[in-house]
């Protein structure tokens, strides 16, 4: 799945369990899913988001949540969407389809009709975000797509992917640097570091201590965190700090001051310029803007 309502603060490599009956999987994703944290699959992942606000992170693409949002994720693209629950009425809707590049076959995609799929899902592995006239003809096929059942579902997922290969309404959103995670190797030393950053988050973290969990040099760790995160180390950590942070800021008897020491930052001051950093506002701003939020809510 790729919802979350938590800090980005691990990444997972998610395998998606495809049944006997089945050739590709949806999942219908609400207020009610316990979600996932940052992570990654081997499959294609369609995903629309039929309600809700927050943020998702794409590869080292950063963006706001927007209700109607097409997006289509290549294999082991890092990503997940953090939706906004700070009221118990407040309501989030979304579908994330998973399939792999031979969910019909080893051959289908080399026959000649295929020739624009193919370039499509070459291009997936950035992130590519469907818009205008045709992110509104996605939408009403993916509503389709959830009250069918065998063939039909099937050739309306198909009609889909048609509808946006051909489409030049595409915007790429992960930075061309980026790279997927591709070997078993890198996706253990990833998992190995995200665990150890939420496990000391509140203690002193920095690269030389990461890059022995990784079993690498201090050096190579620096390039393989950035190519495989779209960050520095130091800035991952940071995200994941005022992430966590944002979580505290929810209930409003905890002290701002004992909220960035327990997100794991040495003082007020640069907590507050951290969060206004990757935030746009204060954490005092913040959470009035979720009392706000509930406030209106509940009216």
């Amino acid at each position: 799945m790729v919802i979350s309502n938590q800090t980005m603060n691990r990444a997972q490599s998610f395998v998606s369990l495809h049944r006997e009956d089945e050739s590709f999987r949806l999942f219908e994703i609400d207020t009610e899913s316990t979600g996932c944290s940052w992570h990654f699959h081997p499959e294609y992942q369609l995903s629309y988001v039929a309600a809700g606000t927050g943020e998702r992170v794409i590869g080292d693409d950063v963006h706001s949540i927007e209700a109607g949002e097409v997006v289509l994720l290549g294999p082991n693209l890092p990503h997940v969407w953090r939706f906004e629950t700070p009221c118990p009425d407040t309501i989030f809707e979304s579908v994330a389809i998973h399939f792999r590049q031979d969910f019909l076959g080893s051959e289908f995609l080399d026959k000649p009709e295929m020739r624009d799929l193919r370039l499509l899902l070459s291009r997936a592995g950035q992130g590519l975000q469907v818009v205008g006239r045709t992110r509104e003809r996605v939408v009403d096929k993916i509503e389709m797509l959830r009250r069918q059942m065998g063939l039909a579902r099937l050739l309306t997922l198909l009609s889909i992917l048609d509808e946006i290969a051909r489409t030049r309404e595409i915007l790429t959103l992960s930075s061309p640097l980026f790279q997927p995670v591709r070997a078993e190797l890198e996706v253990e030393r990833l998992r190995h570091v995200y665990a150890f950053v939420k496990s000391n988050l509140n203690q002193p973290l920095d690269r030389n201590t990461a890059a022995d969990i990784a079993h690498m040099s201090p050096s190579a760790f620096s390039r393989f965190f950035k190519t495989h995160t779209g960050m520095a180390f130091h800035d991952f950590v940071i995200e994941v700090r005022v992430g966590h942070a944002c979580q505290l800021l929810v209930d409003p008897n905890r002290q701002i001051t004992d909220v960035a020491l327990d997100s794991g930052f040495a003082d007020l001051s640069t907590f507050n310029r951290s969060f206004r950093k990757l935030r746009k506002m204060t954490p005092s701003e913040y959470r009035q803007r979720l009392r706000l939020l509930c406030s209106t809510a509940t009216t």
